[in-house]
């Protein structure tokens, strides 16, 4: 599990992302999920050119609300994963760029499911996709 503005779980497949006591600046932006293939050939077309899948998402449109809870889920692809960056980000005016409220960059085989990078909370990536 990564800790963040939200616990980020990997399990059956899947990244849950889970907040409790959430409220609705919380939900706000675009949910980033960035995988990094342990095979670069594996990556759809439309990926390769960038070298990872993005498979963003934003709420309500994957979550739920749960009490005072919020819990999303993304679908990992049927590939072995390498690296997998998430965060939760909103789109700068007059910009191309995207102002991260929180990242987190993890191994999918880190035994014990900790970030291996750390939330990094700031900055500006270039964001592929809607």
């Amino acid at each position: 599990m990564a800790r963040s503005e939200f616990d980020v779980h990997l399990g059956a497949g899947r990244l849950l992302f889970v907040k409790t006591d959430c409220r609705p600046e919380h939900r706000r932006g675009t949910f980033l999920v960035h995988l990094w293939p342990a095979d670069p050939d594996d990556l759809p077309p439309h990926s390769k050119q960038y070298g990872f899948e993005n498979r963003f998402f934003r709420f309500p449109r994957l979550a739920y609300e749960i009490g005072e809870r919020c819990v999303a889920g993304v679908g990992f692809p049927g590939y072995p994963i390498r690296r997998a960056l998430v965060g939760r980000s909103f789109r700068r005016a007059g910009d191309s760029g995207y102002e991260h409220v929180w990242q987190v960059e993890f191994s999918p085989s880190d035994e014990d499911g900790r970030k291996s990078g750390g939330p990094r909370a700031g900055g500006r990536t270039p964001h592929q996709g809607g």
